[in-house]
């Protein structure tokens, strides 16, 4: 009865055969219990290291031997119930990486001997994680609408994550942004004197946003569900973009 409970409550089948034996009898060396209970020397050395990782077991020595003893078997329960809780604590904590992880893999949606690569991300963590990559990076082109943004409390912070950053590396960014309260707010925190920013109407509804970054064309849609990013990577693809881009800059006044 006590050895299922002590398994439910996450021992092993010899490490509760062994703690039980200790319960009972005291301080013991390895080699008696591995008699008393049949089980090879080698898995009661391994047994007895991970009782004492637990803390329910301590090593004594006496006179050149090493004897196990149990703790007080009142605090044998608190000791079980802090070991699951901090368990629990690390699946969350792993758990939250692990979808972090697999969300930011980019598996290709499409590709020929073109020479065209598309690939996509389709969910919140994985497009807010490239995206910051690419800002941080610095040295892009880019038009967006602020307005259509920086409503994300999320989008916001690393937004003004990446001005600081960029503020100290002073990569060259120019940018091409639709004019409106958030468009001000925007380039009132702009201190990299390489960030240059001009502005279409107010009345230009861009719901996405394009970059042009290391001959790769990235669109991106904040506007779940879910949000998403296609990066299209092809140099002439790329080039006739820049182009385009080109053209819009030189129209706009400064």
């Amino acid at each position: 009865m006590i050895k299922d409970l002590l398994q439910k409550c996450g021992l092993s089948s010899n490490e509760a055969s062994v703690f039980l034996a200790l319960l009972h009898h005291g301080a013991t060396i390895a080699s008696m219990l591995a008699k008393q209970l049949g089980i090879k020397r080698p898995t009661v050395y391994a047994v007895l290291d991970n009782l004492c990782d637990y803390g329910l077991v301590h090593k004594i020595k006496k006179g050149g031997t090493t004897y196990f003893s149990p703790v007080a078997p009142d605090m044998v329960a608190e000791i079980l119930q802090d070991r699951e809780q901090q368990r629990y604590e690390d699946k969350k904590k792993a758990l939250a990486s692990l979808a972090l992880q697999i969300a930011s893999i980019q598996i290709p949606a499409y590709s020929e001997q073109s020479g065209v690569h598309l690939s996509t991300l389709d969910s919140r963590e994985a497009v807010y994680m490239k995206l910051k990559k690419v800002l941080f990076q610095g040295g892009f082109l880019s038009i967006f609408n602020p307005q259509e943004i920086f409503h994300d409390a999320r989008m916001r912070k690393i937004t003004l994550d990446f001005l600081q950053e960029t503020a100290h590396s002073k990569k060259p960014i120019r940018e091409i942004i639709v004019h409106g309260p958030e468009a001000l707010w925007y380039k009132h925190h702009i201190s990299n004197p390489l960030h240059q920013v001009k502005e279409l109407p107010a009345e230009k509804n861009i719901q996405s946003e394009i970059f042009l970054v290391e001959n790769k064309v990235i669109l991106c849609d904040y506007d779940p569900p879910p949000e998403v990013m296609v990066t299209i990577e092809r140099k002439d693809f790329f080039e006739s973009m820049k182009t385009m881009f080109e053209l819009i800059w030189n129209s706009l006044p400064s």
